[in-house]
C-alpha cells in the first residue's frame, strides 16, 4: 500500500494530474496485473487437468477381454465381470486378475485360494452388464440370469456353459496394488466352447463384440 502511494505521488508529479486520477489509473494497472496472475494460475491448473484427462483417456484406450471371475465359499457361488486380466506365463500357464478389495469376490478368492475365469462371447453382453454392476452380497446373479453351470474337474468353482472358454485357477501369489489385489492364478484345467463364438472386448468403457 505504501508503495502504491509513492507511485501515485511520482506519477502525478511527472504527468501533472490530480491525485484521484493518478490513483485510479495505477489501481487499474494493479488490478490488471492481479488478473494476469490469476489467469496464469488457472492456465497451469487447466494444463495439469488436461494431462490427467489424456492419461485417463489413454488408459481407457487399452483393449481388454471381458471375462467372468467365479469363486465359491461355504457353498455360495458368485461371479463378477472382470476386464483387467492377462496371461503372464506360458509354462506353467498363469493369469493375473485385478480385483478391488471391496468386492465380495475378493474375500472369497483370498479365503479359498482358487477361482474360475470364464471368457465371455459377444452374445453375453447382458451377463457382463449385470455381473459388473451388482454385488453377490445382495443378489444371486447366477439364478437371476439363469446361467447354466458345469462341474469343474480340479477346483470347487463350477464352469459356466456357453462361454468361449473356462479356466480353473489355483492362486500361487497375490500382490497389493493400490486399492486392489493382483491374484496370480495357475491354470490347472480348462475347456473350450464352440468354434463359431466371437469374443467380447472392453474398449473405452464399452462392451464391444
Amino acid at each position: 500500500m505504501i508503495l502504491l502511494f509513492l507511485l501515485i505521488d511520482h506519477f502525478k508529479t511527472r504527468v501533472k494530474m490530480s491525485s484521484n486520477r493518478a490513483y485510479y489509473i495505477l489501481k487499474f494497472f494493479v488490478f490488471q496485473s492481479r488478473i494476469w496472475q490469476f489467469l496464469r494460475v488457472l492456465i497451469n491448473w487447466r494444463c495439469v487437468k488436461l494431462d490427467k484427462d489424456f492419461i485417463n483417456l489413454a488408459a481407457r484406450s487399452l483393449v481388454w477381454p471381458v471375462c467372468l471371475v467365479g469363486a465359491i465359499e461355504n457353498e455360495k457361488h458368485n461371479i463378477m465381470t472382470v476386464a483387467w486380466i492377462t496371461q503372464i506365463s506360458a509354462n506353467p500357464l498363469q493369469l493375473v486378475i485385478s480385483i478391488d478389495k471391496s468386492r465380495y469376490t475378493h474375500n472369497m478368492i483370498s479365503e479359498t485360494g482358487e477361482f474360475m475365469v470364464s471368457i465371455l462371447s459377444s452374445e453375453q453382453k447382458e451377463i457382463a452388464a449385470v455381473c459388473g454392476s451388482r454385488s453377490g452380497r445382495n443378489v444371486d446373479k447366477i439364478k437371476q440370469l439363469k446361467i447354466e453351470t458345469v462341474p469343474s474337474t480340479v477346483v470347487k468353482v463350477p464352469r459356466l456353459a456357453g462361454c468361449l472358454a473356462n479356466m480353473e485357477c489355483k492362486v500361487v501369489a497375490q500382490y497389493p496394488a493400490g486399492g486392489r489385489t493382483l491374484f496370480v492364478g495357475e491354470v490347472v484345467a480348462a475347456d473350450v466352447g464352440k468354434e463359431n463364438l466371437k469374443p467380447m472386448i472392453m474398449y473405452r468403457g464399452k462392451y464391444i463384440g
